[in-house]
């Protein structure tokens, strides 16, 4: 490209950015008045210098300091979802995490008025650092239902702004763990609106739009996004029959305990769905994809043992032993580390075992690494060289600068 062609050219880039991270900012002010957090926030072209693709040129979400923005792969649209991102995930210090923030494209159709004590449908008690979640329909072998979706999800986002809480564990009420969803209800028993017409398009364009998530989304999915975002190690106590969304939930969790009554199925294949809560991703993860597709398709429901063997399930206990196992497991994870540390190994882990190369890896491990080795890696050095236990002074609810690094 010759250089007035080029100069032509990144003028009109300029213009194209500028315009599109105006119509965000309006509507990223609409956003903060919502959250009750309005900010005063502003923008002129002048803030843009040498516009040029793959730099940084606008810096910080501050009225007073220029917007930081990364034009990745070129694409004004790629601009925009950034910025987006940032306005809502950015806070004035610290980064700190809100109980009612969710991850852009993460959804939930909870009320972002609620609090753990509004729960109907499970229970959240906190005892020693660890938080037990249960479901809580024992009389319904605890079956899944939007409500209780959209509790679980609330739980899984509030749970990262309550510093009392280090790992968590998920059980059932009476004797099943949960019996999949709901089958009982009048219309579509998914809960779903069946005058819809959804394209795939739509779940990119629309998919944080309310009557889209309350209408085509899947509540499952919804929840394991939830616990995919969580900062806690999260343990999976299955007591019972697991079926169904019962099953798919416990894949997101980072370790599946069962009791020796516990049974555990894919069982979509019999009444002519497919698998929901993003098991599509969880599962052959967990259980390579060549076991994943005899479970779906099979859609047989395996005994404790039968799930161990293909493992899907960590350690099988007596019934009456598998809460002190998920417990004294929690501890371990837990007792005497950083929570800070300890959330950001759980999204490494997770957010890097899918990535097309290692240099992925490498730079979030580096910036990870870095932040801790001035905060709550000091003082974990110290106390080793003085022979102590250490006392770390991290939260989880204010993550490192860099943190989510891959907004």
């Amino acid at each position: 490209m010759n250089p007035v062609r080029k100069r032509t050219f990144r003028r009109c880039f300029a213009r194209v950015v500028v315009r599109r991270v105006e119509e965000v900012l309006e509507r990223a002010r609409d956003v903060t008045k919502v959250r009750g957090r309005a900010q005063n926030i502003a923008i002129s072209p002048e803030h843009i210098v040498g516009c040029r693709f793959k730099r940084r040129f606008l810096q910080n979400l501050d009225a007073s300091k220029p917007l930081e923005l990364c034009a990745r792969q070129d694409s004004p649209s790629n601009l925009t979802r950034q910025v987006r991102r940032r306005m809502v995930h950015k806070q004035q210090s610290g980064h700190v995490h809100h109980p009612h923030t969710c991850h852009v494209g993460a959804g939930g159709r909870y009320d972002r008025g609620m609090t753990p004590a509004d729960y109907e449908t499970i229970t959240y008690e906190v005892t020693d650092g660890i938080l037990t979640l249960t479901l809580n329909r024992p009389d319904h072998l605890n079956s899944f239902t939007r409500q209780m979706g959209d509790e679980l999800t609330h739980a899984f986002r509030y749970v990262n702004t309550d510093d009392d809480v280090r790992a968590i564990v998920v059980t059932g009420a009476g004797r099943a763990f949960c019996a999949g969803m709901e089958l009982t209800s009048e219309g579509n028993v998914f809960g779903l609106d069946e005058t819809q017409e959804p394209s795939y398009s739509d779940m990119h364009e629309k998919l944080d739009d309310p009557d889209f998530i309350a209408g085509v989304r899947d509540s499952g999915g919804m929840l394991t996004l939830a616990i995919y975002d969580c900062l806690k190690p999260v343990i999976a106590a299955i007591n019972g029959p697991a079926v169904g969304i019962g099953a798919t939930m416990t894949c997101a969790m980072d370790i599946r305990l069962a009791s020796e009554g516990a049974r555990i199925g894919f069982v979509f294949g019999k009444i002519g769905i497919t698998p929901e809560a993003c098991s599509s991703w969880f599962l052959p993860r967990i259980v390579g994809p060549s076991r994943a597709l005899e479970m779906l398709y099979t859609a047989e429901v395996m005994d404790a043992e039968t799930a161990y063997d293909a493992g899907l399930v960590r350690t099988v206990y007596a019934a009456d032993d598998l809460l002190p196992a998920a417990y004294e497991l929690a501890q371990k994870f837990t007792k005497n580390r950083s929570p800070v540390a300890t959330g950001l190994a759980r999204q490494l882990i997770y957010r890097n075992m899918a990535a097309e190369h290692p240099l992925i890896a490498h730079q979030s491990d580096s910036l990870a690494i870095f932040y801790q080795s001035r905060t709550d890696g000091k003082e974990g050095v110290k106390a080793f060289l003085e022979k102590r236990i250490p006392e770390f002074t991290g939260r989880a609810s204010v993550m490192p600068p860099f943190y989510p690094w891959w907004e």
